[in-house]
């Protein structure tokens, strides 16, 4: 039995039926690409949403990751925690938008 045939079977006994998934088991990815377990190699065309525009482990991400686990890896920003990493991506997304947008220094954040 092949090592995917074993994780599918493995897969079955675990994890419910309302899960969709394919019987590809990534061993790594790099890029737009994956490899499985078994050796295949694939294009991922349904990259998640952290890989969608710049491939699985681009250099600039992992090392942002790398920084940001540092100081801390996850923190609900609903409710008192806010974190001026989040308003800065906010105001960045929003100065693309092509009405008038507002600027880091219109936010406040209050305790």
């Amino acid at each position: 039995m092949s090592h995917s045939q074993t994780l599918r079977e493995r897969q079955q006994n675990a994890v419910v039926a309302g899960v969709a998934t394919k019987s590809i088991f990534v061993e790594k990815a790099q890029n737009a690409e994956l490899w499985a377990v078994d050796g295949r190699r694939f294009i991922d065309f349904a990259a998640g949403i952290a890989v969608t525009n710049t491939g699985h482990r681009h250099p600039h991400v992992m090392s942002a990751v790398a920084e940001q686990a540092e100081l801390f890896t996850h923190t609900c920003f609903h409710g008192k925690r806010c974190f001026d990493p989040t308003f800065r991506i906010s105001v960045r997304s929003s100065m693309l938008w092509p009405n008038e947008a507002p600027t880091y220094d219109d936010y406040r954040v209050y305790a």
